[in-house]
């Protein structure tokens, strides 16, 4: 994933998909992560990427941070 080269429409993508995001219910959010949580995590960790990449620093933290909550747990 080469976030740098990006193209105008990729950037748009992740910034819709992070919009899309951040509109789910915490309660639904939690059913996934509980159902995968893999998955859960890597979902968090992409967009907590995009997010950075974005400097939308605040959004890449708490993607971050919850990403890194699921990958720690044994």
């Amino acid at each position: 994933m080469d976030w740098t080269a990006l193209t105008d429409e990729e950037i748009a993508l992740a910034l819709r998909a992070r919009i899309i995001f951040e509109g789910i219910p915490e309660f639904v959010l939690e059913d996934e992560r509980t159902s995968d949580s893999w998955a859960f995590a890597r979902t968090c960790q992409l967009l907590g990427v995009s997010a950075f990449y974005a400097n939308d620093i605040e959004s890449a933290i708490e993607l971050l941070n919850r990403s890194r909550d699921i990958y720690s747990k044994p």
